[in-house]
This record gives structure tokens, C-alpha cells and sequence, in this order.
């Protein structure tokens, strides 16, 4: 069994909304429900969990179907994820995806290379190389781009694996990094210059234009993948 987390916790302050980006208006749908979207399109998911905040929770359920189970979020990424790990447990899933609402674009070829990766690996990331020039600030020091990458979401883990990293109830950037305290090896997987990350007021402008064609890229995308979705 293979549980989807959707992570649309987060306030959102840096993009200057007066509400939280997850809940942004692009085109004719809300941004969270473009990655969920994809999540029910895939076919991969028995469970599909959303994170939101408390004042959020009827707002979403108003847009989901019956079968999304929508909980409360923690005042952290990382407290969110440990609430939706801990709802899952009594489901017992042998593997758990997690996805940032703020990356809305999310291809069904993605989700298929880290599912595929996942079940013979048991913990991955999807990353994005570094391609422009890197400098360390202090001393305008250049470095090294090939020794590093950039992290995306989905990230994909085993459940037994994803739960006991998150025991120790630490603040992480992300769900790798518990996964490398505990000893464990993450894969990487290819991931995608579209499921970039809304943060700033700029990026909304970027995903507004991306929202109208997304029908069009979406689609064509998934006649690609429809091979591992059926």
C-alpha cells in the first residue's frame, strides 16, 4: 500500500498574500488542488492525506471528495508531517510520498519515476541540478556547482523507515534529512523545472502563466506515463 501525503500547511509569508498561497486562486482552480490533482490522477495512492492549517480544514473539505482525508497541520513543515505519519499508522502503509502544496505543477512522470525508484530503494528525492554559477558570499568564493544539487518534492520513503526518523521530533528543512541522521541512504531521483517552488510574489506571476497552458502540458504528459498508471 502506498499513502500520498499533501503538505498545504505553511502561511505563505514571504509571497505577500493576504492569505496563505496554498489557497491562491490559479485559473479556474486553487493552487493546492493542482498537485492533488495529480495525486488522484495517478492511480498510485490507496490514501491521500492533506495537511492544512486548523482554520483552513472546512474550506478544503468543501473542495476535496469524500475519500481525501484532510487533517491538521503543526505549526512546522516538519510537525505537519509527523501528524499525517502518525494519522497513517493505523493504516499501516508500506510506503509514503510527500509533496509540497507550494510546488503545484506536478507531472505524472515524476510521481512515476519516484514510485519506481522508492520500491527498490525505500527512501528518494527528487533533485534539479545546479546549472548557474555558485559563489559562497563570504569572500565572493566560487564553488564547485557539480558537487551539488538542488531538492525538490516528491520525496518518497519506506513508512517503517520515514516514522522512526521522525521519533526524535526535530525541525528538518526536509524529510531527507532525518532519513540521513538515522543512517539511512537516500536515492536521487531526476526531477522536473516545472514543480518549482512557490515562494515569492514573482513566482505566483511565473505560476499564473504556467496555470493556463497546464491543461495542455499536463495531459501530454500523461499519455507519456500512461503506460505505468494503468
Amino acid at each position: 500500500m502506498i499513502a500520498g501525503i499533501l503538505l498545504a500547511g505553511g502561511k505563505g509569508e514571504r509571497t505577500n498574500s493576504k492569505i496563505p498561497k496554498q489557497f491562491l486562486k490559479l485559473g479556474d482552480k486553487y493552487l493546492f488542488e493542482y498537485p492533488l490533482e495529480s495525486f488522484k490522477r495517478s492511480n498510485i495512492f490507496e490514501i491521500i492525506v492533506i495537511v492544512v492549517p486548523k482554520d483552513w480544514i472546512d474550506f478544503v473539505r468543501t473542495k476535496v471528495s469524500k475519500d481525501i482525508h484532510v487533517i491538521v497541520g503543526g505549526n512546522t513543515r516538519s510537525e505537519s508531517v509527523r501528524n499525517a505519519l502518525d494519522f497513517l499508522e493505523k493504516f499501516r502503509p508500506d510506503f509514503v510520498v510527500i509533496h509540497d502544496a507550494s510546488r503545484p505543477f506536478l507531472k505524472l512522470s515524476l510521481l512515476k519515476r519516484i514510485v519506481k525508484s522508492v520500491l527498490e530503494k525505500g527512501a528518494v528525492t527528487a533533485f534539479l541540478p545546479c546549472v548557474d554559477a555558485m559563489v559562497k558570499l563570504e569572500k565572493f568564493a566560487y564553488v564547485n556547482r557539480e558537487k551539488y544539487v538542488r531538492i525538490q518534492t516528491p520525496q518518497a520513503f519506506r513508512f517503517s523507515i520515514i516514522k522512526k526518523s521522525h521519533e526524535k521530533k526535530k525541525n528538518w528543512r526536509d524529510d531527507t534529512q532525518p532519513i540521513v541522521e538515522n543512517g539511512f541512504h537516500v536515492e536521487f531521483v531526476k526531477g522536473d523545472p516545472f514543480c518549482f517552488k512557490i515562494t515569492y510574489e514573482e513566482d505566483i506571476k511565473l505560476a499564473q502563466i504556467i496555470a493556463s497552458k497546464w491543461n495542455t502540458i499536463f495531459e501530454e504528459d500523461a499519455l507519456l506515463s500512461q503506460d505505468f498508471l494503468q
